[in-house]
């Protein structure tokens, strides 16, 4: 429910169409997720559902998590950069990357649901944010440095 059932044509799924994780699906390069795979994975592991084939099941469940999980580092990656790229722009303020590093914020407490980062890297990356008056000090640099963090570990 969270990436697919609103699209009208159940065969072609249509991805940036909601507010959940489809709407980031949708916003992707498209070289960082294969959603046909996704799609793919939900159909045949429903199928093995209905069969007892649990084995492939389970099987079809860590392609789906594993995905997903790349489209979570990603826009983690993203909005990080975006608001560091935001505060390195004389002609916009500040505030102007609060959106993009709010949305980066969400995006890191997800990484520990991912298979690439545990909950004690999330609370690290959170505490560099939240250093001193958080949003309103973090250089860019630091920025960039907690997504190349993301992209190392995630091997992006």
């Amino acid at each position: 429910g969270y990436l697919y059932g609103l699209e009208e044509d159940i065969e072609n799924p249509k991805y940036g169409v909601d507010n959940l994780i489809n709407k980031y699906a949708g916003k992707l390069n498209g070289n960082e997720v294969d959603m046909t795979i996704v799609y793919n994975a939900f159909i045949r592991g429903r199928k093995a559902i209905v069969d007892k084939d649990y084995d492939s099941r389970d099987q079809y469940a860590l392609i789906i998590k594993d995905e997903l999980s790349k489209i979570i580092t990603n826009k983690a990656v993203d909005y990080l950069e975006d608001g560091a790229s935001i505060i390195n722009n004389e002609l916009l303020t500040r505030e102007d990357a609060f959106h993009d590093l709010s949305e980066g914020y969400g995006f890191i407490i997800s990484l520990q649901f991912t298979d690439y980062f545990s909950h004690s890297d999330v609370k690290s990356y959170i505490e560099k944010l939240d250093n001193d008056n958080g949003f309103w000090d973090i250089s860019s640099t630091e920025l960039q440095n907690i997504a190349t963090d993301i992209k190392t570990k995630a091997k992006l």
